[in-house]
């Protein structure tokens, strides 16, 4: 896997730090996946790192840099130039997490493999968490300070672990799987269609002893390509332009229009 220290998308230098941090501790079967963004419609969620560890969980984690502080109702994040701002870094993972899961859980791959154990926290590597810290949404081993981050990524298998759940936890082929969902599915590929010249519209699937392309007059009186298949209309006729020299039963394809092959010699 690239270092993930390296990705150009690490917004800041806390994100940074942590991507070090699991760089170093992750196992040969583990997958961690920086920056990712979920979408659906009713929100624009950013994952700063997502982790499917096998034999644990699948979990999200929210990072924040800088100087991190509960006031009793709201999280507070406070720049080094001084300035404040309230922050909800605990919201954010869980509603990367449930974004996540049901992107993965609605893929037709994933098919009956069944819910497994999703986690999400928070690290904030350069605050330190007190032992006794809690919160009602946010116990303390779902969140990391900076004297928390040995074995980081095995303390967040642990979160997954430790639940009371009947979900069970992911296999290796889960991961792979899961991997694969996340890559996206009926992507566009490159087709003879889009890369043929701009006179052509679409390239002739039919066998026929006819020249490759069927034109009709434009309005000059020029012959242009229209490249349809099937029979030519009332009006038209077939028509070889004269960059293209091979016809249909020469049961080739044509590289000057598109690459198209013919099954018959007609």
């Amino acid at each position: 896997m690239p270092g993930l220290d390296d990705d150009a998308s690490h917004a800041s230098e806390g994100e940074r730090v942590v991507a070090r941090v699991l760089e170093g501790s992750i196992r040969p079967t583990d997958r961690v996946w920086p920056n990712l963004r979920v979408t659906d419609d009713h929100k624009n969620a950013e994952v700063d790192f997502f982790l499917a560890l096998p034999g644990a969980g699948f979990a999200v984690l929210e990072v924040k840099g800088g100087q991190i502080t509960h006031d009793g109702d709201h999280w507070v994040t406070t720049g080094q130039n001084g300035k404040s701002n309230r922050i909800d870094p605990v919201r954010q993972a869980r509603e990367g997490m449930y974004g996540l899961r049901t992107y993965v859980e609605s893929d037709p791959r994933w098919g009956s493999r069944g819910r497994i154990r999703w986690a999400h926290a928070v690290v904030f590597p350069f605050t330190r968490i007190a032992d006794d810290f809690a919160l009602p949404d946010c116990p303390r081993h779902m969140v990391f300070g900076r004297d928390d981050l040995d074995d980081l990524v095995g303390r967040i298998g642990s979160i997954a672990v430790r639940q009371q759940s009947s979900c069970r936890v992911p296999t290796a082929e889960d991961v792979e799987v899961l991997a694969d969902i996340l890559r996206g599915r009926g992507l566009p590929q490159a087709d003879v269609i889009s890369l043929a010249p701009s006179g052509m519209r679409w390239p002739i699937a039919s066998p026929s002893s006819r020249p490759c392309c069927w034109s009709s007059p434009s309005s000059s009186g020029a012959w242009r390509s229209a490249a349809a298949p099937g029979p030519a209309r009332p009006g038209w006729r077939w028509s070889r332009p004269a960059a293209c020299a091979r016809t249909a039963s020469e049961s080739r394809s044509c590289a000057t229009h598109a690459a198209w092959r013919r099954t018959s010699s007609g």
